[in-house]
C-alpha cells in the first residue's frame, strides 16, 4: 500500500489538480473484476462463453476487431479483450456479484449504475489510486491494502508528531504462528488466495500473448502481469500491471475529454508509459510472483474448447483449477468434450451460452 511515485500532472505550477485522484472512464481496465467476480462465483478460466452478436434493447456491443470467434474460454476472452463475452458474463452473474468483488479490492462502486450492461466494459468513471489499489489486491494474494504516502511527521521542537503504522499483507499473521507476528496490522483478505493466484494467471497470459505483449517483448520478466485500457474515441488510455512487490497504473487523457487518436490504445500509449517506469522501478531486482496457494490443481485441457484434453493432444494446454470445481482428467480414447455421466453435468455448471 505504500505509494513510491505519484504523478498527477506536469507542473504544479500550471495546474494543481491532481489527476490520480480523478476518475475517468477505465475501459477495459475494468475487465479482470468481471473475470475475478466470475471466478469466485464457480467458473474457470476454461469456462467457455460465446462470442457472437448479442443485443439488449437498443444495446448492441460490438469487439474492437468488429468480428466474432464463437465458443471460446475465459482465458482466451480476457487475455484478447473481447468486449461481447466481458457483456455476457456481466449480464450472467449481474451487476451486484461484479460491482461487490472490485469494491472489496479497492474500486468505490456505490454510485455505479445498476443493470448496466456497459459498465462491464469500463463505462463508469473510476479513480487511478482506487485503480492500482484493486490491482495491488490482485498482486498480494488477496489482501486489501490501502494506499498511504506519508511515514512520518515530525518537528525541531515537538519531535515525532505523526508515524504511519499502515496494515500490510503478513501470511503469518494469517496462519496465526505466534503472538510476537500478531503486532503486526494484518490487512484483511477479501479475495480467495486461489481466485487471486488464477488472476494473476489470466493477466500474465495478457502481457504474454495479448494486448499488453509488448511489455514482455521490452522487459523479458515472467514476473508481470497486466491489463490495458481503451475507452470510445479513444478518449482515455490505461494500462495497469504488477509482479507481487509492486504495482503501477498509467492513465493517459485531458482534462476535457477528446479524441487522442482514431488508432490509439492502451497498448500504443500508456503500455510503453508503464514500462519506462518499471524498468527503472524493477532494475537490479529478482523477478518475484505470488506463490502458488494450496487447492489448486493442473488439468490438460483443449485451448479452445476448454475441455479435459489427453496427453498428445494438439492445442493443448495446462490449466489451473480450484480443487473441488475441476473437471475430471480425460480418458485416453475418450475426448473430455464427450465425457457423460455425473462429470458432464458437473462441467456444464461452467459453461455459458
Amino acid at each position: 500500500g505504500q505509494i513510491l511515485a505519484l504523478v498527477g500532472g506536469y507542473d504544479f505550477r500550471l495546474n494543481q489538480v491532481n489527476r490520480v485522484l480523478s476518475p475517468r472512464p477505465p475501459g477495459s481496465n475494468f475487465k479482470p473484476f468481471v473475470y475475478g467476480a466470475a471466478l469466485e462465483a464457480g467458473f474457470s478460466a476454461s469456462s467457455t462463453i460465446n462470442d457472437a452478436p448479442f443485443s439488449r434493447g437498443e444495446y448492441r456491443p460490438n469487439n474492437y476487431e468488429n468480428n466474432f470467434l464463437g465458443t471460446i474460454t475465459l482465458r482466451h476472452a480476457l487475455k484478447e479483450s473481447r468486449n461481447i463475452p466481458t457483456v455476457r458474463l456481466f449480464d450472467e452473474l449481474g451487476s451486484d456479484k461484479v460491482l461487490s468483488f472490485a469494491n472489496r479490492l479497492g474500486i468505490r462502486t456505490q454510485d455505479f449504475p445498476r443493470n448496466d450492461l456497459t459498465v462491464a466494459l469500463g463505462s463508469a468513471d473510476v479513480q487511478p489510486l482506487e485503480m492500482v489499489t484493486a490491482y495491488a489486491t490482485l498482486a498480494n494474494g488477496g489482501f486489501r491494502v490501502d494506499p498511504w504516502f506519508i511515514d512520518e511527521i515530525s518537528t525541531e521542537a515537538d519531535g515525532v508528531l505523526y508515524r504511519a503504522s499502515p496494515a500490510g499483507v503478513c501470511l503469518k499473521c494469517e496462519d496465526q504462528i505466534s503472538e510476537a507476528e500478531q503486532s503486526v496490522v494484518a490487512a484483511p483478505r477479501v479475495l480467495d488466495s486461489r481466485v487471486a493466484f488464477i488472476m494473476n494467471s489470466l493477466l500474465r497470459s495478457v502481457v504474454e500473448e495479448g494486448s499488453g505483449n509488448r511489455v514482455q517483448r521490452e522487459l523479458q520478466r515472467s514476473d508481470l502481469m497486466g491489463k490495458t485500457g481503451t475507452t470510445n474515441g479513444p478518449q482515455e488510455l490505461w494500462f495497469s500491471g504488477f509482479n507481487r512487490d509492486i504495482a503501477t497504473t498509467v492513465f493517459v487523457g485531458f482534462d476535457q475529454p477528446q479524441p487522442l487518436g482514431e488508432r490509439e490504445q492502451g497498448a500504443t500509449v500508456a503500455v510503453p508509459i508503464w514500462i519506462d517506469f518499471m524498468r527503472d522501478a524493477l532494475e537490479g531486482t529478482p523477478e518475484v510472483t505470488m506463490n502458488r496457494p494450496y487447492g489448486i490443481v493442473d488439468r490438460l485441457v483443449d485451448k479452445r474448447s476448454g475441455a479435459p484434453a489427453t496427453p498428445g493432444t494438439a492445442n493443448s494446454m495446462f490449466e489451473y483449477f480450484r480443487e473441488e470445481l475441476a473437471p475430471q482428467p480425460a480418458v485416453e480414447g475418450l475426448p473430455g468434450a464427450d465425457i457423460e455421466g455425473e462429470e458432464s453435468e458437473e462441467l456444464s455448471t461452467e459453461i455459458i451460452f
